[in-house]
């Protein structure tokens, strides 16, 4: 007869690759093909990746001087002094520099600002820019371990001689020459790399089982109150140390304790009389 048994602490690690290209032929980039190392972020591959469908592309990005944009309500203006100096505008692009830029005969413009010039474009291509994205290739390595059974299945197979074995991801650097004609570095990057897997389990316990339940709950009663005595026991139990001396007969009669009188007995102080024990708790109880 056989049994099933579960292990629910899975400790699982996952790599993912993405294949393809796409080529694109716009007025402000020209012919470009794109990538992993393109279109892939972060490259290094995550269980959660994201892949570059569209995008907005402002090139030649300078620190510069240049009219913020007119959808700005707070770079709005119409003469100077309502561009305040190295005041920053609200939700917008840069810093102002204290001049209203006006169109022709407008009654109002824009304020200059000191910011990355030109301002990106606020429109959207109508048509997905990388529209060859629903042709990738998408690869997933995944890792899973059960601590408890000693079983996992490895991300990679170590003696595999293929150049794309162990853990690997692209990455660009950008460039231009004189002439303004683009061109990269591109590499290819191998590590080691760490995944930090954390597990544990939660409990609550109530000694309400422990105090009330279990067979031993006098033991762990006992453990969890400690006693507090009064007079009377305290004088008890000096009475039963000296009887296990055989000294009784010098409590009982003759001429009295301690050199004190036969006829003088020890009065008790009224707390004594109260009570003669309490318990004191050293925890809760639910």
């Amino acid at each position: 007869m056989g049994y099933q048994d579960v292990d629910t602490s899975l400790q699982s690690a996952v790599i993912t690759k993405v294949k393809g290209v796409a080529f694109t032929n716009t007025s402000d980039l020209g012919q470009r093909i794109w990538d992993v190392a393109d279109y892939v972020i972060p490259a290094q591959g995550e269980n959660v990746f994201f892949v570059v469908t569209n995008l907005i592309v402002t090139p030649n990005q300078r620190q510069n001087v240049c009219a913020e944009n007119e959808g700005i309500p707070d770079g709005a203006c119409s003469k100077d002094s309502d561009c305040h100096a190295g005041e920053a505008v609200t939700a917008g692009n840069g810093v102002k520099t204290g001049r209203c830029l006006r169109r022709e005969n407008l009654a109002r413009g824009t304020c200059e600002i000191f910011a990355w010039c030109p301002l990106e474009t606020s429109s959207r291509p109508e048509e997905p820019f990388l529209k060859e994205a629903e042709d990738f290739t998408i690869f997933i390595k995944n890792h899973i371990r059960f601590p408890k059974f000693n079983f996992s299945n490895r991300l990679d197979n170590k003696l595999s001689k293929s150049v794309s074995s162990g853990y690997n991801f692209r990455f660009a650097r950008y460039y231009r020459d004189a002439a303004g004609v683009e061109f990269r570095t591109l590499m290819k990057a191998y590590g080691i790399r760490f995944d930090v897997m954390v597990n544990g389990k939660g409990a609550f316990f109530c000694d309400l089982v422990l105090i009330y339940l279990i067979k031993k709950r006098e033991f762990y009663r006992d453990k969890k109150y400690e006693e507090v005595r009064g007079l009377e026991d305290s004088s008890q139990e000096a009475e039963d140390e000296a009887s296990g001396l055989g000294l009784s007969e010098q409590l009982t009669s003759g001429p009295g304790l301690l050199g004190m009188p036969e006829q003088q007995e020890l009065q008790e102080p009224p707390e004594a009389k109260r009570g003669s024990s309490s318990q004191k708790g050293n925890g809760s109880v639910c």
